[in-house]
């Protein structure tokens, strides 16, 4: 079997693959998101991950339990973590699309799909890059201004702030409610629990 090229390839930092349950480092950036299929609205969170090589990826559990559709690819598309090595799950073979939205920035993004661990959500390098999101690491918030976004995803320039250290856990348990068929928390009930910025 011959070597892959480069732009067949796809990439993951290897927190993106990290269970949720070993809490957030300082150094990740995590947001609260909302995912849009057939008119479900979905309270998430989604890693921003600059290690990362497509535009964003899904975790295939979330998917599933939420009934999102997934598309078949025609050919695999080999996983690597960023250091080189194939991901455990194995070649993505699978690809959805899916609504989208941090805070007021609205879109649709394809997805491809693989196991994440505990994040829901990954958006990678060619996502900021189409956006052009302005990233504070500092205050730990994005802000979306670009001429694209601005055309397409928002009203006016709209910033969202980061996660906080404590909701992973409570996403986690969320994440496991889903994976054992019990009642999810609805909209309302997240919403409740949420820390207040």
């Amino acid at each position: 079997m011959g070597q892959e090229s480069p732009s067949s390839l796809l990439s993951l930092s290897g927190f993106s693959l990290d269970d949720i349950e070993n809490g957030v480092e300082a150094n990740h950036l995590l947001m609260a998101c909302t995912v849009v299929d057939n008119h479900n609205e979905i309270s998430s969170h989604a890693l921003i991950d600059s290690g990362a090589t497509g535009y964003a990826i899904i975790d295939k559990a979330f998917a599933d339990c939420h009934n999102i559709p997934l598309f078949e690819l025609k050919e695999p598309l080999p996983l690597m973590v960023i250091d080189g090595q194939p991901v455990s799950s194995g070649a993505i073979t699978h690809l959805t699309k899916i609504g989208f939205s941090i805070n007021n920035h609205h879109e649709m993004i394809p997805a491809f799909v693989t196991t994440l661990g505990g994040y829901h959500l990954t958006l990678s390098i060619p996502w900021l890059k189409h956006h052009d999101v302005k990233i504070d690491f500092a205050s730990n918030f994005l802000t979306f201004e670009s001429e694209y976004c601005l055309k397409k995803c928002v009203n006016d320039v709209t910033m969202a702030y980061g996660i906080e250290e404590v909701l992973p856990h409570f996403l986690w348990a969320y994440a496991a409610q889903c994976a054992l068929e019990h009642k999810a928390l609805d909209k309302d009930e997240v919403l409740q629990i949420l820390p207040k910025y």
